[in-house]
């Protein structure tokens, strides 16, 4: 899904000039997406942008389980993928092939996504490690994808 360039409002900048931390803050979104399709809202027209959401989740959050620190990896990949490249790492016009990708298709190779593109040597496979599927191949914490960062 093409983010357009959004960075999720989940994600809060604070601090000052030099000195910046960031936050990765829960949003609930699922719960609201659930409830939604209870009340049959159709969320692909709503005028709540839930698609501007969406392309940050975890499958897990997709797929309603419980989420530790690695979903938040996993959506600071898909920043640093838009931040890479200039588009989201599925593709995706609608709400539901977007969730669809995030569930079973790879990212759209780097190459594929901006063709050109010059990277140090590991960016880009630890960035799809951040877009695994599964949690337990993602970086275990932030700790240890900064390491991971610094080595590259």
């Amino acid at each position: 899904m093409n983010h357009g360039g959004a960075v999720p409002k989940n994600i809060l900048v604070t601090g000052s000039p030099g000195a910046e931390r960031i936050k990765v803050l829960p949003l609930g979104l699922r719960k609201l997406y659930d409830a939604w399709h209870i009340l049959n809202v159709d969320v692909e027209s709503n005028p709540f942008p839930v698609g501007d959401y969406v392309g940050y989740w975890a499958p897990e959050q997709v797929r309603g389980e419980k989420c530790d620190a690695r979903a938040d990896l996993y959506t600071l990949g898909t920043v640093m993928y838009e931040m890479l490249t200039g588009s989201g790492p599925f593709g995706g016009a609608s709400l539901s092939k977007c969730l669809y990708a995030i569930l079973h298709d790879p990212p759209i190779p780097f190459a594929v996504a901006r063709p050109g593109l010059a990277l140090p040597k590991g960016l880009e496979d630890l960035v799809t490690r951040c877009l695994e599927k599964d949690p337990h191949l993602r970086p275990a914490n932030a700790r240890e994808l900064i390491r991971a960062l610094q080595q590259v």
